[in-house]
């Protein structure tokens, strides 16, 4: 998983560390301000399992709708 501008790489080894790092990063995006995130991955790379993780750091749920096929998603928080 990548960020453009800015450009911060991350790399986890299994689906829980994915998670835990969703959870992690959501305490940084979670202020008064709107944030945009967009997560670039091939099939399978974990970017559902990074969304799981980041909802439930937001205090939204984990579940959660895969973002494959989708153009964007809002989500109030």
């Amino acid at each position: 998983m990548s960020i453009v501008e800015g450009s911060v790489k991350f790399s986890t080894k299994s689906a829980k560390e994915t998670e835990i790092l969703g959870f992690s990063l959501a305490r940084s995006l979670y202020q008064p301000h709107s944030k945009f995130l967009m997560l670039r991955g091939e099939l399978g790379a974990g970017k559902t399992t990074f969304i799981r993780g980041l909802g439930v750091g937001l205090g939204l749920g984990a579940i959660v709708q895969s973002p494959a096929h989708c153009f964007g998603n809002q989500i109030a928080a």
